[in-house]
């Protein structure tokens, strides 16, 4: 709260529970987007009709299926103290404010971490985007719509992952309250 300083801006009211609630929704939006990227890859690169590509796409299809029920988990499920102060520590870095006395530290680590790993995702989309390159383009049918849907969603995830590195850079250079050693 302000202390009636003149120029000195009132802190902002935060309402924690619906910032953990928006965080734990983005990030199992993320990482079901991811889950639809490789889902829209399969048909793309490989035919599930052929015989040799048909051990590969069932392994695919099983991770993308027990990947949907981890997503409903993270949605529908209880959150624990330390996912909740994760989300929290989400919330406090990208929206640059105050997480409160005991996630400083965790989010100062959270910045470092997210800061030089906003490049890092870069890799592994890149990799499969040259895959698309050996895609089934002779039938455009299931070509073009899995190209569609995989790029889509890869972009946003990629937006994403840059987002928290910029927020992560952003609170290294400027952190909202001031960070001591003892809270890292």
């Amino acid at each position: 709260m302000s202390d009636g300083t003149v120029g000195t801006p009132p802190e902002p009211q935060i309402d924690w529970n619906a910032a953990v609630r928006r965080e734990r929704r983005r990030e199992a939006g993320t990482f079901a987007l991811m889950l639809v990227a490789l889902a829209a890859f399969l048909p793309l690169r490989f035919d599930p009709s052929s015989t040799s590509d048909r051990p590969f796409v069932v392994i695919v299809g099983l991770l993308v299926l027990a990947g949907s029920c981890g997503v409903a988990g993270w949605l529908w499920g209880g959150a624990g103290p330390r996912r909740t102060d994760r989300h929290r520590s989400l919330y406090a870095l990208l929206e640059h404010v105050d997480p409160g006395v005991g996630l400083r530290g965790p989010t100062h680590l959270l910045a470092r971490r997210q800061a030089p790993n906003r490049w890092l995702f870069w890799l592994p989309s890149a990799a499969l985007m040259l895959q698309t390159v050996e895609g089934r383009w002779s039938e455009p049918a299931v070509a073009l719509p899995s190209a569609a849907i995989f790029f889509a969603c890869l972009a946003a995830v990629m937006w994403r992952m840059n987002r928290l590195g910029v927020a992560g850079r952003r609170w290294l250079d400027e952190p909202p309250v001031p960070i001591s050693f003892e809270d890292v």
